[in-house]
């Protein structure tokens, strides 16, 4: 008798295997579908603002003197990254007006790639240590639900819309952090701290879970950027390392409503200037909780905890971080969603920031020119939604424990 049930046990068991293939093959494909429509929706104004300014940064990056000084005619605001990204942008200067169809192809594959490496970690996450490596089949399908989530939210299509270089810089760095072992694990995100200043905390999350070595590769690749840029446009590099590139009113208006940082934040809720005093330290306060919170999330084998924890507190404690900044969040709500304690909480914080960060909630509210300094009551704090949501996200990933109880085996 007992046989018997167990056999019929197992045979509803395969029996069922067909239904949840087609159940998530359905629920992938209306994603995806709801993805596009996302994109689209993001893409049909062509606006692609911030890759005209780095188009722009390719031609005057050999115009001794002015790359700092002049302002962009279309946009009305300045070229803020690295004199070496000036030089990784100055091919850019030949296309014209035809680069924004390659580099959003591009800026997608970037995506593409960066969804696998997370995808990947999340089942390594979730299996026994002795488990057989997931097949590349398996990954595709997780890699392709990332891909498709990550796309319902506002700062990816942000990232499409105005042709920023997010993407490029979220592929390097999970390709150091997530990707296999290789003898040069750091490059990348020494290559991105060049770029974009912020990444530079990823360096310091490879220092905290002693991959020194790893760290010490960004570190030289950092600086060999910063050399190469002062070989070739040492005027440019001058006005960028002595002040230009640390003035954060160079960005635009640091009260904007897209600005979802602690130094945003404070400027809206404050005034002009906002507090330097509460600024610093609230930033010191995040990003030492986060560094603790990544370290531990590393060494329990949370690695999109870890990762994500670390982007995170980038966005937080920058002096500026625009809402599509913000696409290294989803490692961690993936991580998140994974943890073994408190998942109650931690599921449910997950499931309100997607429908906060794919809301565009900020959008609806009266913003620019200094209409943010008005804001009171509902709209203050709506107006600050990502911040405030940032707090509460390091503060669950603080309190939860990342699954597995070891450090990761070198991935």
């Amino acid at each position: 008798m007992h046989q018997r049930v167990h056999h019929r046990l197992r045979f509803l068991h395969l029996a069922s295997r067909p239904q949840r293939r087609a159940r998530w093959i359905i629920g992938l494909a209306v994603l995806l579908c709801a993805a596009a429509a996302n994109v689209f929706r993001a893409l049909r104004y062509d606006y692609f603002l911030d890759l005209s300014i780095y188009r722009w940064g390719g031609i005057r990056a050999f115009d001794a003197g002015s790359l700092y000084a002049l302002i962009e005619p279309l946009s009305s605001l300045q070229f803020t990254y690295t004199p070496f990204a000036a030089l990784l942008f100055a091919p850019l200067s030949h296309a014209g007006l035809l680069e924004a169809l390659p580099w959003t192809i591009a800026s997608l594959l970037a995506l593409a790639r960066m969804s696998w490496l997370v995808g990947r970690a999340a089942i390594e996450e979730r299996q026994a240590a002795d488990a057989p490596t997931p097949t590349r089949r398996r990954i595709a399908r997780a890699a392709l639900l990332v891909f498709g989530l990550m796309l319902l939210l506002e700062p990816a299509t942000e990232t499409l819309r105005l042709g920023q270089v997010n993407f490029f810089l979220g592929w390097l760095i999970a390709e150091d952090v997530l990707g296999r072992q290789r003898p040069w694990r750091g490059v990348g995100i020494g290559i991105a701290t060049a770029i974009k200043l912020t990444p530079a905390t990823f360096l310091v999350l490879l220092a905290v879970t002693h991959r020194l070595r790893a760290a010490a590769i960004g570190v030289a690749a950092f600086v060999l950027a910063g050399v190469i840029g002062f070989v070739a446009l040492p005027q440019e590099s001058r006005a960028f390392w002595s002040g230009a590139g640390f003035d954060a009113g160079r960005t635009g208006a640091v009260e904007y409503i897209s600005n979802q940082s602690i130094n945003g934040m404070l400027w809206r809720l404050l005034g002009p200037g906002g507090s330097t005093a509460w600024w610093l330290g609230l930033s010191a306060l995040c990003a030492a909780v986060g560094i603790w919170a990544a370290r531990r999330a590393w060494r329990r084998g949370a690695r999109n905890l870890a990762l994500g924890v670390t982007g995170l507190v980038g966005c937080l404690v920058s002096p500026v971080s625009w809402t599509h900044h913000w696409v290294l969040v989803l490692p961690l709500l993936i991580g998140l969603w994974s943890v073994p304690r408190r998942r109650w909480l931690a599921r449910l914080a997950v499931v309100v920031s997607f429908v906060l960060l794919g809301s565009r909630l900020l959008w609806r509210l009266p913003s620019n020119n200094g209409l943010e300094f008005h804001a009171s009551g509902l709209d203050a704090v709506a107006g600050n939604s990502y911040v405030l949501l940032g707090f509460v996200l390091l503060a669950i990933a603080a309190s939860v424990e990342g699954r597995g109880s070891s450090a990761p085996k070198s991935p």
